[in-house]
């Protein structure tokens, strides 16, 4: 798990095709939405995950995108 900063955002953004940028009211970037595998749903039935700066954000071995909120 790596805590998500605009150094590893951009290297999110630039593996993972389907990962999406979150910005804010003033358009700053504040985060990214990242996406599950096709045909998987996370336990509440959505198939993105959302982050932002300052959350710890990796992979499992399956390829679900995993993300710890900063405290």
């Amino acid at each position: 798990m790596r805590k998500l900063t605009p150094t590893t955002l951009g290297d999110i953004l630039e593996s993972e095709p389907k990962a999406v940028a979150l910005f804010d009211d003033d358009m700053r970037v504040i985060g990214v939405v990242l996406p599950l595998p096709e045909g998987m749903t996370y336990s509440d039935g959505s198939q993105t995950k959302a982050a932002l700066f300052g959350d710890k954000v990796g992979q499992d071995r399956h390829g679900q995108w995993l993300v710890t909120p900063a405290p």
